[in-house]
């Protein structure tokens, strides 16, 4: 027994010391290797129209571009811009897909279910719609350059500089600095939420969403952050829900060309529970 212990401290002692001493090069690479796999994973799903496929990617990706600009010191520019380009150029018929899901399952709640009868029909060819497009792109083979691209980076390309550990900070050390610098901007523009027009609500929302997606990817790195971190994590995910919920009731609203039963309380409401999430911050 005095063994199995001595071995596991000696284990536990040997992840710190790796993790203190990794490298940002490294580590954005680590935080790569899990998203990446998530295009050839849900390609066959999402061509038959599983929604949840279509959604995994569109995570995946923005996952990897959370990724990409908090380690950007130790990201090349020039190759990271290619692989960036085609990812948009994928997820913009992932997100119109997306955008019609989300339209339909809003649309049967019981809260809009009345008002959004004589529309139901023009959402699902609308959706219909998205998904042979996407499906088009997903079955191209310019999607299977991406994919082959992507996975030679992410093994061993030029997309990570690595640097020599005693010229740069560890990666513990920088990601508390960066999180630091996020957790201050989004403070920042949340001061003014409630006068925030669509698009800065919109960026806001994307800050938030990449802070608590690098929270998650530091964690599962196992780097060490602090309560203050882990605190501003929460707050920033009730946010991205709230903002989020706006944004899909405008998606209704401009799908339907009308504005749901109680848009603008609803409206109100989730833009003051928003705010008042950063009172005490």
């Amino acid at each position: 027994m005095l063994k199995t212990r001595e071995s596991r401290g000696l284990s536990a002692l040997s992840r710190v010391q790796e993790i203190e001493s990794c490298n940002c090069g490294d580590a954005a690479r680590r935080a790569f290797l899990r998203d990446a796999g998530a295009f050839r994973r849900f390609q066959t799903p999402a061509m038959k129209g599983d929604p949840e496929a279509v959604h995994q990617t569109r995570i995946a990706i923005t996952r990897m571009r959370s990724a990409a600009l908090f380690f950007s010191p130790f990201i090349n520019e020039q190759t990271w811009s290619v692989l960036d380009k085609e990812f948009g150029w994928i997820n913009s018929a992932l997100g119109k897909a997306r955008d019609c899901d989300v339209v339909i399952e809003l649309s049967r709640r019981k809260r809009y279910r009345h008002w959004a009868t004589s529309s139901l029909s023009g959402f699902e060819q609308a959706r219909d719609k998205a998904y042979r497009k996407l499906g088009r792109k997903l079955n191209s083979a310019r999607y299977g350059r991406l994919v082959a691209k992507l996975e030679a980076e992410v093994r061993g390309g030029t997309l990570f500089h690595e640097h020599d550990n005693t010229s740069t900070p560890s990666a513990e050390k920088f990601s508390r600095q960066r999180l630091r610098q996020w957790r201050s901007a989004i403070l920042k523009q949340a001061r003014h939420l409630q006068s925030l027009e669509q698009k800065p609500l919109h960026h806001l929302r994307i800050r938030c969403k990449q802070y608590c997606y690098m929270v998650a990817i530091l964690q599962r790195l196992g780097i060490r952050m602090s309560r203050d971190d882990l605190s501003f994590a929460h707050t920033a995910r009730r946010t991205k829900r709230d903002l989020g919920a706006l944004r899909d009731l405008r998606r209704l609203r401009k799908a339907a060309d009308d504005h749901p039963r109680g848009y603008q309380k609803r409206k109100r409401q989730l833009i003051n529970h928003a705010a008042h999430l950063f009172v005490d911050e």
